[in-house]
């Protein structure tokens, strides 16, 4: 889902880069382990504020806020690839797509 909802991001909003770059796909397969460290920091978080009476949307929010120490590696390595606009938009993708999941698996959570 999420590589679709990125496809269709650059897409929609072409990155403009020449042939020979790798395409934003392929650098967030490089960055897994970066990306799997932030999504544990934010899961942490998450698990945290799981049972205040915060709506989930909050709670997903300040998760994502809390970690964004662990997101640095990431936005510099997109930079560095992709240029400023292009990892503020990769980004974008990501934390939108991540901000839904996490919201859905806190409202499941507490709805068990």
């Amino acid at each position: 889902m999420l590589r679709f909802v990125l496809i269709a991001f650059v897409v929609v909003l072409p990155l403009r880069a020449a042939a020979d770059e790798p395409h934003p796909v392929e650098i967030l397969d490089r960055l897994k382990p970066l990306r799997d460290q932030w999504l544990r920091c934010v899961a942490t978080q998450a698990k945290r504020l799981l049972d205040t009476a915060r709506p989930a949307a909050i709670v997903a929010d300040t998760s994502i806020r809390r970690c964004q120490r662990k997101e640095r590696p990431i936005r510099a390595a997109l930079q560095q690839e992709l240029g400023p606009a292009g990892a503020a938009r990769v980004l974008a993708v990501l934390r939108a797509e991540d901000r839904t999941n996490l919201m859905r698996a806190i409202e499941k959570q507490r709805a068990e």
